[in-house]
């Protein structure tokens, strides 16, 4: 998901070639599972937009991939700019997965990203709270400085020793307690 002004910048950023110099080759760029949904602070309603400062073409391979705008309308997912020749070349989904990774279809990924995203999802603070509210309610905003959002929180300092039989490693999870 994504609220900036594209969700995937394809390609690189490289100064142009000067003469005797080898060009870049393309950049290939893989997009499976993004939305994008329109905010009242952002009007670009893409996942996937070319570099503007380039010569050269980028590959895209996507798939399941949505976008939307301000009320809840689909819309492009891809744009381009080709002010300076460069331009994005959609090619057949193709992408490359490492052994036992299974990726969420695109329906599934806006609910997965926001019941789990933050360092603590089990635990967060009124400031997390309030984010994933805005970002489900579509209410979210850019802000500029801390002050747009109600400034830093005040938070008490915590100390706890660290027993690593109570999680599990692999999954930054609390394990159940004993009898629980």
């Amino acid at each position: 998901m994504s609220g900036g002004t594209a969700g995937c910048p394809c390609g690189i950023r490289s100064p142009r070639s000067r003469a005797g110099q080898t060009a870049p080759s393309p950049g290939i760029t893989f997009i499976r599972g993004g939305i994008n949904i329109q905010t009242h602070d952002v009007s670009n309603n893409i996942i996937a937009e070319g570099l503007s400062n380039s010569t050269h073409h980028k590959e895209l391979h996507a798939a399941d991939n949505l976008a939307f705008d301000r009320a809840g309308n689909p819309v492009r997912l891809i744009t381009e700019n080709t002010r300076d020749g460069g331009k994005i070349v959609e090619r057949p989904p193709r992408f490359y997965w490492p052994d036992g990774l299974e990726p969420l279809p695109v329906a599934q990924v806006q609910e997965h990203v926001l019941r789990d995203a933050g360092a603590r999802p089990w635990d967060r603070d009124a400031v997390d709270a309030r984010i994933v509210r805005e970002a489900r309610a579509g209410t979210g905003r850019v802000i500029n400085s801390e002050q747009d959002a109600g400034g830093y929180p005040i938070a008490k300092e915590t100390r706890q020793v660290f027993n690593p039989d109570a999680w599990d490693l692999r999954t930054m999870t609390r394990r159940a307690a004993p009898g629980g």
